[in-house]
């Protein structure tokens, strides 16, 4: 013999489940991104940096510190720091979507190009 099931009954089982669906869905979604703190040092010499491989997908913090005794601009793409005079540090932030080897510039006051270093992402 079945029962009969209350209408409201179904339908707040129905509600309840949706919820506990959403939670869960929310829950695999809003974790914080990672982001690689990279180092960046400029002397009058070159440029270095802490870590060159990185993964797809992911984010870097580019922290660049000028070491030498003229001004130099970092630049990774179409974004680069200000003109950082020696002693001080400029940041870059980079979006890491595509995978390849992508050109790192020291650049003088005068926008002539000082260095280059490549990084990886894969």
């Amino acid at each position: 013999m079945l029962r009969k099931v209350s209408p409201v009954l179904i339908v707040i089982a129905v509600v309840a489940l949706g919820l506990a669906a959403t939670a869960y869905a929310r829950t695999q979604t809003t974790g914080p991104e990672h982001v690689d703190n990279v180092k960046v040092t400029m002397r009058d010499s070159g440029i270095s940096l802490s870590k060159a491989t990185f993964l797809r997908g992911g984010n870097a913090r580019f922290i660049a510190v000028n070491k030498g005794t003229k001004p130099y601009r970092f630049k990774i793409g179409v974004v680069s720091t200000k003109l950082l005079a020696p002693g001080k540090t400029g940041i870059v932030l980079a979006e890491l979507d595509f995978r390849g080897k992508f050109p790192l510039l020291q650049l003088s006051a005068t926008g002539k190009q000082i260095d280059s270093i490549d990084i990886k992402i894969t």
